[in-house]
C-alpha cells in the first residue's frame, strides 16, 4: 500500500515538474520569438538545474545526510511501494532530529517538500538532455503544446513509450516529407540484435556507448523507432560509412542513407551531423578490401548468415 508520505512526496514532485515544464516552455518560446538559437538557452537552463540540485543538497548537514540515504535507496529490498518514505527516510529523519545537529525542517513533511524540489530539478535536467531531439524539433516548429500525446508541455510525459509517441508526432510535423521509419531488419537477425554480445560489440567498435543505451539501440536498430538522443560514433568517418553500408547490404531490407540522415540523431567522432552525403562521399573514396581486413569489420561480417 502506498503510504501517505510517498503520496505527499509524489504530489509535491509532480507539481514542481509541471512548474518547471511551464517555465522551460516559456523561456524556449521567448528565445524562438527573438529569432535566437536553441542551444545557448537550453544549455543555460539545464546547467542551472544541475547547479541548483548540488547547491540544495549541500545546504546543511542534515539535508546532506538525508539526501545521501535517499540517493542510496536502490540498495534496499523495496517490496512495498513507499518503503523509503514511510520507514527508511522517516527513521533517519527522527534519528537526526534528536542528534543535536541543526534541523532546518519544522517536520518530516517539510523535508519531503524540499526533497521533491531537488528531485524535480534533477528529473527535468535528465529528461531534457535525454530528449534533446524532441525539444529541437519542437523549437523548429515553434510549438511545445497541442500534441495528441501531450496537450500541454509536461516533462512527466517524457517516459517510454509516451516519449516515443510524442517524438513520432513531432517529427511528422517538423519533417512532413519523412515517413515513419521502415528499415525492416531481416527477421533472421532480430535475435542477434537483441543480444548483449552484439550491442557491446557495436558500442565497443563503432558507437559511443554513453550516448546510446541498449534499450535505445534495440528501439532504433531492431524496431525502427525514433530515439530522442544525439548518438556519437567513435570510429573514423569512413568506418562509419562502411558500417552503414554493411548494415544496408546484409542486415536490412530497406535501410537508406536518406532515412539515416533525416533521423538527425547521428554524429561523427568530430560531432558533425551524419548526412546521406557524408556516407556516400566516404564510401566513394573507400578501399573496401583494406577495410575488410580490419578486426572490427571481420567480426561484423562474421554475424552475416
Amino acid at each position: 500500500m502506498k503510504s501517505k508520505y510517498s503520496e505527499y512526496f509524489q504530489n509535491s514532485f509532480e507539481t514542481q515538474v509541471k512548474e518547471h515544464s511551464t517555465n522551460f516552455k516559456d523561456e524556449i518560446l521567448t528565445q524562438k520569438s527573438k529569432n535566437l538559437g536553441l542551444n545557448s538557452k537550453f544549455n543555460q537552463l539545464t546547467n542551472q538545474y544541475y547547479k541548483e540540485v548540488n547547491s540544495l543538497k549541500s545546504k546543511d548537514d542534515m539535508t546532506q545526510k538525508l539526501c545521501k540515504v535517499y540517493d542510496n535507496r536502490d540498495k534496499y529490498d523495496d517490496q512495498t511501494e513507499g518503503l523509503i518514505f514511510n520507514i527508511i527516510l522517516l527513521e533517519e529523519f527522527d534519528k537526526l532530529k534528536v542528534s543535536g545537529i541543526p534541523n532546518p525542517y519544522k517536520d518530516y513533511m517539510h523535508f519531503l517538500e524540499f526533497l521533491a524540489v531537488i528531485e524535480a530539478l534533477n528529473f527535468c535536467k535528465v529528461k531534457l538532455r535525454n530528449h534533446y531531439i524532441i525539444i529541437q524539433n519542437m523549437f523548429k516548429i515553434g510549438r511545445l503544446d497541442g500534441y495528441d500525446n501531450m496537450p500541454v508541455f509536461n516533462l512527466l510525459k517524457f517516459i517510454y513509450p509516451t516519449d516515443n509517441k510524442i517524438a513520432s508526432e513531432v517529427r511528422k510535423i517538423s519533417y512532413p516529407e519523412t515517413e515513419v521509419y521502415n528499415f525492416n531488419l531481416k527477421r533472421k537477425y532480430i535475435d542477434l540484435f537483441l543480444t548483449d554480445k552484439f550491442y557491446y560489440f557495436i558500442t565497443e567498435e563503432f558507437i559511443d556507448q554513453s550516448t546510446l543505451t541498449q534499450h535505445e539501440f534495440i528501439r532504433f536498430f531492431v524496431y525502427s523507432e525514433h530515439v530522442s538522443k544525439l548518438v556519437n560514433f567513435k570510429c573514423q568517418t569512413f568506418e562509419l560509412a562502411y558500417f552503414f553500408e554493411i548494415l544496408k547490404e546484409y542486415f536490412y531490407d530497406n535501410l537508406t542513407y536518406e532515412e539515416i540522415s533525416k533521423s538527425g540523431i547521428f554524429r561523427t567522432s568530430n560531432k558533425t551531423v551524419v548526412k546521406s552525403g557524408t556516407v556516400r562521399s566516404n564510401l566513394h573514396r573507400l578501399d573496401r578490401s583494406k577495410q575488410d581486413k580490419k578486426d572490427k569489420f571481420l567480426e561484423l561480417k562474421s554475424f552475416i548468415l
